[in-house]
């Protein structure tokens, strides 16, 4: 059982949050890890469940197991917080998908969204013992894990979580540095593409491949 890794990166208001719910609307477990209120809307229209709380998570997680379950878990606001929450989400998962594989055999697709990451998975170092995203991003694709990670600032953004991803998207940027990050990632020939491109266009690597396209409301 592999799961996948996927990016996106985009300005504010270029649609990297449209774009994540196009993707896991359809998929039967989902969990979203997001802070801003803005999701609240986009939620609604999924079904998806809210709560602020990691012991009422867990519980809707572990209910809906078997016939699926659509959560947005909203950490605090503050980056340290965050950073603290999304380690402990990550390790109520692992420990769930690790208990239904000694018991069953099997395991379920779970997909883990992050959204504005910069902020719960930087690029700078996170304090000793916050390693349960890590977990995920490392060992996951064995225990039925797929990630969506997004971020204005793709420059901000963990090495480890950007060099993970098999499927990079990249909406509108402007800021230099979230240029390089382009560069760097799918080629210098794709810096201005990037910058040109429309609200809600895309430009995609997979397998090395370049790819554009335009996600849509919902």
């Amino acid at each position: 059982m592999d799961g996948y890794v996927v990016s996106i990166f985009a300005q504010r208001g270029a649609g990297k949050s449209t774009l994540m719910d196009q993707i896991i609307r359809p998929l039967p477990r989902v969990v979203v890890f997001d802070f801003l209120d803005t999701r609240a809307e986009s939620a609604r229209k999924m079904g998806m469940t809210h709560t602020t709380s990691l012991q009422e998570f867990m519980e809707l997680v572990k209910v809906g197991y078997g016939d699926g379950f659509k959560v947005w878990y909203q950490p605090p606001a503050a980056p340290k917080k965050q950073q603290e929450a999304l380690s402990k989400m990550s390790h109520i998962l692992w420990d769930i998908q690790k208990k239904q594989r000694e018991a069953t055999g099997d395991m379920a697709m779970i997909t883990v969204g992050v959204d504005e990451m910069s902020q719960s998975f930087p690029v700078t170092k996170l304090p000793d013992g916050l390693d349960g995203f890590n977990l995920l991003l490392t060992a996951g694709r064995h225990y039925g894990f797929n990630i969506i990670g997004a971020s204005q600032r793709p420059a901000q953004v963990s090495t480890e979580f950007r060099s993970a991803a098999e499927v990079k998207y990249f909406l509108q940027l402007s800021e230099p540095r979230d240029l390089e990050v382009v560069g760097q990632t799918i080629g210098k020939d794709q810096i201005d593409r990037v910058k040109n491109l429309q609200k809600l266009e895309f430009i995609r690597s997979r397998l090395g491949k370049i790819e554009t396209g335009k996600t849509m409301f919902f």
